[in-house]
């Protein structure tokens, strides 16, 4: 039974004679481990197989220094028959019975040697990657909360060292009211939660994620702490807020100008045209030819300024009065459009043609405007054929960035057969009483196609144009899609 058992075992076992170092016994382990029958293996001499005994001296001052000490441990190298070595971890025994042996179990550490050189080169590339963590600071501790690594570039800017922590427990490295603001999340990793804390240490900001280690069975070993310096990202994101709050103050002022502004503007402008046309009533006849001119100058001009007046106040507005934005079905907007439009589209023998539109997400209000605006001016620049415009959508193409919005853009376009616009001027429109006709050939505040383009804006949308003189033009606007669901 003993030899069964022992023929059994994973280690090779050895008795050796401790004055020749030949084999008295081995085990059918060591004969297969070693490529030889037990017959050849016990005419065969210990150093003909451990590499680290080159010759008969080195055997008898082991034996001495084994039967010195009893027993020892120590790491070998076995060779086999054809000529191949594996590591071995030999434990050695010195025996006295009738007289003495050398008791020797060998284990094949070739799988231990194999994982510990993965754990080693996996501990490298962390160490390597930890140690070039931008701008933060890696630790790893164990549940003694012992830190068994430190490294990162945060490293540069607080009075600590990676080896002031290593090694080290987290109660005698950071001050008292550090370790007070990371105790819960360091401990929290070690029972399987992630936490993550903001703290002020060394005249920095930080942020702080740690996150528990666990084996292949999901048991937690470790913890790992990750802080990033946010120093400059706090400072940003105050003078951000600090900004913010002055645009937010700008805007309201601004907005008070406007309707002070108009407000005030409006009254004389309408006692200016009252007067102007009470003097048209009751004193036309006295006006000659050039008079009656100049009258309807005055009064025209009077009229523009309050349109123009009118308009300023709803480009102001656009982000404080407009409704919320919801779906927005654009089939019904540009039916409205069409019937507020369909005086100067039977006066001018202009043809719309509409393709299914979808919806999209927007104030409908405001969407009105600017399909108002951007059909009216392709009915109004058209020269002097019949107009010829067409509505149609697409979606966007779905690139990344799209992808990354959500449920994606459509393009609503606007095309038209009329004059064109020089490419050089493309951008010029959409600026504030920018013309590029005079009022005498086509009327209009100049403020239209800006309003337009403030209010895609508000949208997080875009608009453009597309043209060239004499070709008609193309005005796109992108809106953010309603998901079908």
């Amino acid at each position: 039974m003993f030899r069964t058992l022992l023929d059994h075992s994973t280690d090779s076992v050895f008795v050796f004679d401790p004055e020749t170092g030949t084999p008295l016994d081995v085990n059918d382990t060591a004969c297969r481990k070693l490529g030889y029958s037990r017959e050849e293996l016990l005419d065969r001499s210990v150093i003909d197989f451990e590499e680290e005994l080159a010759g008969r001296d080195d055997w008898r001052s082991f034996v001495d220094d084994l039967r010195a000490d009893g027993r020892t441990t120590f790491d070998g190298v076995h060779r086999r028959r054809a000529g191949a070595t594996f590591p071995v971890e030999v434990n050695a025994t010195y025996v006295e019975l009738d007289r003495g042996y050398v008791l020797s179990m060998a284990r094949d550490v070739t799988e231990r040697r194999r994982r510990e050189r993965q754990l080693r080169e996996s501990e490298q590339r962390h160490r390597t990657l930890a140690e070039y963590f931008p701008n933060g600071i890696v630790t790893l501790f164990d549940h003694d909360l012992e830190y068994t690594l430190a490294a990162g570039r945060g490293f540069d800017d607080i009075p600590v060292e990676p080896a002031d922590l290593e090694g080290e427990n987290f109660y005698d490295v950071w001050p008292a009211a550090t370790a007070d603001d990371l105790e819960p999340a360091v401990l929290g990793t070690l029972e399987g939660e992630e936490r993550s804390v903001e703290l002020s240490y060394a005249g920095r900001e930080w942020i702080l994620h740690a996150v528990p280690i666990t084996d292949e069975r999901g048991d937690v070993f470790a913890g790992m702490t990750m802080a990033q310096d946010i120093t400059e990202r706090k400072e940003y994101q105050r003078r951000l807020e600090e900004t913010i709050d002055r645009l937010e103050e700008s805007n309201e002022r601004l907005e008070q100008f406007a309707y002070a502004a108009s407000h005030d503007l409006q009254e004389p402008l309408r006692m200016v045209s009252s007067y102007l046309r009470l003097i048209e009533r009751r004193y036309a006849d006295a006006f000659d030819e050039d008079g009656e001119e100049f009258l309807a100058y005055a009064i025209d001009g009077a009229d523009r300024m309050r349109e123009m007046i009118d308009a300023l106040l709803t480009y102001s507005r656009v982000e404080t009065r407009g409704e919320p934005l919801a779906a927005v079905d654009l089939d019904a907007v540009i039916a409205d459009v069409r019937e507020d439009l369909r005086l100067p589209i039977a006066e001018s023998d202009a043809e719309v043609t509409v393709d299914s539109l979808p919806r999209v997400r927007g104030d409908s209000s405001q969407l009105r405007q600017v399909f108002q605006n951007l059909l009216s001016n392709a009915i109004e620049y058209n020269g002097d054929e019949p107009p010829r415009v067409h509505v149609s959508a697409e979606r966007e193409s779905a690139d990344a960035a799209s992808a990354a919005r959500g449920s994606g853009r459509w393009i609503v376009s606007i095309s038209d057969e009329g004059l064109g616009i020089d490419p050089e001027d493309q951008e010029r429109i959409f600026e504030v009483f920018e013309r590029l006709h005079s009022r005498e050939e086509y009327d209009g505040t100049g403020i239209g196609l800006a309003l337009c383009q403030r209010i895609v804006e508000r949208h997080d949308g875009e608009i453009r144009v597309d043209s060239a003189p004499g070709e008609g033009a193309t005005f796109s606007v992108v809106l953010p899609a309603v998901d079908d669901a």
